[in-house]
């Protein structure tokens, strides 16, 4: 019979979970006081399996809950050099092969994917000296024949002529299992080195209190690595070249070493001065150059030296106190030809140009870390372990802000990298997600690039990773522009509906519906509110974006309705919402009732860098429905109040009264005959007007008095109105002819429609 496939994630517990499998109590069991933390666990919600870390019980000794089957199964754990052993098990389960493979795989999620099982092995081997299949990755047997050993000589024939033309010579060298980091010989030919890199990222990381290892790993599953590179040593940061050759920097033996892109081939080629502490390391491939800082700790202050990829022709480029307090991590901008340096004892960030040879204070940080540039948004992003946050800063110095505050003071930030594939922050931080785990706990975690939407993509008993460096395997500028072209073309989302609307479905509930051209009389329900919604946009990715009057916001969301985030506190309420998707600008209106007059305000599609654009009751003396002409860079405003028309220059700044209305409600343009149209609830009609204030009429009046028509939008595939009124929804040609009942809507009201595909490109 198959394994069952387990499929353990990280996630935090539910109120639910902790009621039904009573955590509180058996926390308060184990720590003789209630959990005032969050709790978080790794499970798999097939088998109602759980892993639960408890506490430390000492430097190498550490407590976990498995919940497997009903039964709560108390693990211990104890660290060794080779890797994590599990010593105790209880109720006693060391012979039960089904749960200690699945307590396995529950650890690899964790991050412990190096456990030894001796008392399992021993055990095993005395009771019926059949080994149990333990290894959470089981290999599969090959039984080896003749034209195996024969195909197997050749290969050895071939590697050794391979080896013989590379013309390296190495000495007290041990790879794999048994590596040390001996001095050797190489004339290191890249020839025979040209090799793609395996991993997407490559992590240092401090395994215990005097164990450091590197490993690799795939932007597919954080949760998985790869040991490379191992030995008993103080490394600081790594990088690969793109060849995949990797180097890093060895405190211990004051030295950058490098080896091959599998781990072996491990050779010294820069020593360090002895008084001195080695902190960054970054490649130039294009020039075939290798960078570095240390910071010299007898005369205080850092340097940044250079050389290429095998040591030689060693320069100086910065040795100056009043410029490198200290040594600090790196990171090599080669499209600009920068480097960004975090000063942690200057407490700044320094930006040095190898065009002009200046370097410059770039902002002030109290105590910054590993730093990376997010080339998308043109911004450096660093860590600061002192301050428990990332932040981010505009290449020419503007628009400093904090993505993420990390709550606990006790939160040990140290590593960052952006997976420029998925475009998303990867960093490390360890300490206080559970208080009572302290240490026991390292976090690699993922978010969006602007801090937001949060994920733990793993758990370790790591002590600490100290960098992370992911392997763009972008060479020159011109690849970054084809790879970001290309990203954007895949980025851009076809819009799963055509029409997006916001609907007051019942007295207290407001949803946001989707509508597809081909049947306007079928809506589909993406987001439903216990709120007072005003109007949604969607921008050319999928995005959601609404105005919530309930709570004096905008928000947004993903395509399919998930991951809904606050992104702007509109202290009135938002009445209109417009998006520039060029720019990445999202535009609103809102009435301030004690001013007694309109406002409009902007940002970014994150909610971030606000400004005011229009505050002035000359203006706009409300809020009202907007609609923003990207072609022209303009802005249209239904000033409902003001009882007109307004159209703002975004680049100018100034405001022109297009027309008058009695009480407009929303707008939109007509590209194809150059025109404005919106909707009057007072004078019951649909008018147009062109865009440079003549041949105003009325498209559509309606019957009854009391039609109120507001929802307004145009349907550019098939050209024509899609507008809402008395409770049904109507189409017409874009001058009012051939008017077409689509259907009833059933609803209380509909309060907005918008075509998503109209001026997205």
């Amino acid at each position: 019979m198959a394994d069952k496939i387990m499929a353990f994630i990280n996630e935090y517990v539910s109120q639910d979970d902790i009621n039904r499998f009573k955590l509180d109590k058996l926390l308060n069991k184990y720590l003789n006081k209630v959990a005032l933390y969050k709790h978080h666990w790794i499970v798999d919600r097939d088998t109602n399996s759980w892993l639960l870390p408890i506490k430390r019980l000492n430097n190498l000794e550490s407590l976990l809950i498995f919940h497997y089957k009903e039964t709560n199964i108390e693990i211990k754990l104890y660290k060794t050099e080779d890797g994590w052993d599990l010593i105790s098990i209880a109720p006693n389960s060391l012979n039960n092969q089904e749960i200690i493979h699945s307590l396995g795989k529950a650890l690899e999620v964790l991050g412990i994917d190096d456990v030894i099982y001796s008392k399992v092995k021993e055990l095993n081997s005395k009771e019926n000296k059949k080994e149990i299949q333990i290894d959470v990755k089981k290999k599969s047997k090959r039984k080896i024949n003749y034209l195996d050993i024969l195909v197997f000589i050749i290969v050895l024939v071939i590697l050794s002529f391979i080896a013989y033309d590379s013309d390296v010579i190495t000495t007290n060298v041990k790879t794999e299992n048994n590596q040390t980091m001996e001095n050797n010989v190489s004339t290191d030919s890249t020839k025979a080195q040209i090799t793609k890199s395996k991993y997407d990222i490559y992590a240092v990381v401090l395994t215990s209190k005097n164990d450091s290892a590197i490993y690799g790993l795939n932007n597919s599953k954080l949760s998985s690595r790869t040991r490379i590179i191992k030995n008993a040593n103080n490394l600081s940061s790594s990088t690969v070249d793109k060849y995949g050759n990797i180097y890093w920097g060895n405190r211990t033996k004051n030295g950058i070493y490098k080896s091959n892109p599998d781990g072996t081939n491990i050779r010294k080629i820069i020593t360090l001065p002895k008084n001195s502490r080695h902190d960054g390391i970054a490649i130039d491939n294009k020039r075939g150059i290798i960078f570095w800082t240390h910071w010299l700790y007898d005369k205080k202050y850092g340097e940044l030296w250079s050389s290429d990829l095998l040591g030689n022709n060693k320069k100086i480029i910065l040795s100056d106190k009043s410029i490198m307090e200290s040594g600090g991590k790196i990171f090599y901008d080669y499209i600009y030809d920068k480097l960004y340096i975090s000063d942690y004892l200057g407490k700044k960030i320094i930006v040095y140009d190898f065009k002009t040879k200046d370097s410059e204070k770039l902002t002030n940080s109290s105590q910054p870390e590993d730093l990376v540039v997010d080339y998308k948004n043109k911004k450096i992003l660093w860590s600061d372990s002192a301050n428990y946050n990332i932040s981010s800063i505009a290449f020419d110095g503007s628009n400093k802000k904090v993505l993420i505050q990390f709550k606990h003071k006790s939160t040990d930030l140290r590593a960052l990298t952006i997976d420029s594939v998925n475009e998303r922050l990867i960093y490390s931080y360890r300490g206080a997600l559970n208080d009572v785990i302290g240490n026991l706990t390292t976090k690699l975690e993922s978010s969006n690039l602007d801090g937001t939407n949060r994920k733990i993509e793993s758990l370790t008993h790591d002590n600490e990773i100290k960098s992370l460096f992911f392997t763009t395997k972008i060479d020159n500028y011109k690849d970054l522009k084809k790879v970001s072209k290309e990203k954007k073309i895949n980025q851009t989302v076809k819009h799963k509906y055509d029409i997006y609307s916001v609907v007051q479905t019942s007295n207290d509930k407001n949803g946001i519906f989707g509508i597809n051209i081909e049947d306007l009389n079928t809506r589909t329900e993406i987001l439903s509110f216990s709120a007072n919604l005003s109007t949604c946009k969607v921008d050319k990715n999928g995005n959601i974006y609404w105005g919530d009057r309930t709570n004096k916001a905008i928000y947004k969301a993903n395509a399919n309705g998930t991951n809904i985030r606050k992104i702007i506190t509109v202290p009135s309420g938002p009445s209109g919402l417009a998006i520039d998707n060029e720019g990445e600008r999202i535009f609103w209106s809102q009435w301030i009732p004690k001013k007694k007059y309109g406002e409009i305000g902007y940002a970014d599609l994150s909610g971030n860098n606000k400004r005011i654009l229009v505050s002035d009751k000359n203006i706009m003396k409300s809020g009202g429905g907007m609609f923003y002409d990207y072609l022209y860079n303009k802005l249209y405003v239904s000033d409902s109040s003001g009882h007109k028309i307004v159209m703002i220059d975004i680049k100018t700044k100034n405001a022109t009264r297009l027309s008058y209305a009695a009480q407009p409600a929303k707008i939109v343009v007509d590209y194809k005959n150059r025109k404005v149209i919106w909707s009057d609830a007072a004078s019951d009609n649909i008018s147009s007007i062109d865009f440079n204030g003549s041949n105003k009429r009325t498209l559509i009046q309606f019957e009854s008095r009391f039609s109120n028509p507001d929802s307004l939008t145009i349907d550019t595939i098939n050209d024509r109105l899609v507008y809402d009124y008395d409770d049904i929804i109507e189409t017409s040609n874009l001058d009012g002819t051939n008017r077409r009942e689509e259907g009833f809507t059933h609803f209380k009201f509909i309060k907005s429609l918008f075509f998503a595909n109209h001026g997205s490109n």
